[in-house]
């Protein structure tokens, strides 16, 4: 879709159609990216910024985004309603400028399909009712803390790590499957009784 190395200006970006198409671009212009697919996969050609202003922010309204293994960073917000694959071992970075701190909001499906290593998430997570949470291959880090409400968390035999923020788990959560749920920093409110999270390791 693009390939140039830095893409100017103030212009906002949306991916639509239902073909694949492939981000290879250093950073953004200042406006928000958004995909909105009616089938296809956008994915990561390299790492990419989307951190250049304030209130630029990154949405998946429908469709696929595919890491590909590489690193994003932004500014403010990012949004997914549709599937967001973490596949491959990388990072979700806060860009942090201004004191802003990176919110990822979630109402659709998040998650991680490749790379045996540890992903590492920068931004501070509210996943949302009737979202699910899939972890099939390695690990995922989380460091900013956040909202866990009505989630389907999904470990298949994998690891889901906290190490920092504080983490809460609403009453309608859900943990299923074999795997880890590690606690090395932060904290976790989880209501035991009703929530269904196993024991933090």
């Amino acid at each position: 879709v693009m390939s140039d190395a830095t893409a100017c200006g103030t212009a906002a970006i949306t991916l639509t159609g239902g073909n694949n198409q492939s981000l290879n671009i250093v950073k953004m212009p200042e406006g928000t990216l958004t995909i909105n697919k009616s089938g296809g996969t956008a994915s990561l050609a390299r790492n990419l910024a989307v951190d250049i202003a304030a209130g630029q922010d990154m949405t998946i309204t429908a469709g696929t985004l595919d890491l590909n293994g590489f690193t994003l960073t932004v500014a403010d917000v990012l949004t997914n309603n549709g599937t967001f694959d973490l596949k491959g071992d990388f990072a979700i970075n806060d860009a942090n400028g201004a004191g802003r701190s990176l919110a990822f909001n979630n109402s659709g499906t998040l998650k991680k399909t490749g790379g045996t290593g540890n992903a590492a998430w920068f931004a501070k997570l509210n996943l949302l009712s009737a979202d699910i949470v899939s972890i099939q291959s390695g690990t995922l880090s989380i460091s900013q803390g956040g909202t866990v409400s009505g989630t389907n968390v999904s470990l298949n035999g994998n690891t889901l790590r906290y190490t920092g923020g504080t983490l809460t788990f609403d009453n309608f959560s859900r943990v299923s499957g074999t795997g880890t749920l590690e606690l090395s920093g932060g904290t976790a409110i989880v209501d035991f009784a009703t929530a269904n999270v196993p024991e933090f390791k």
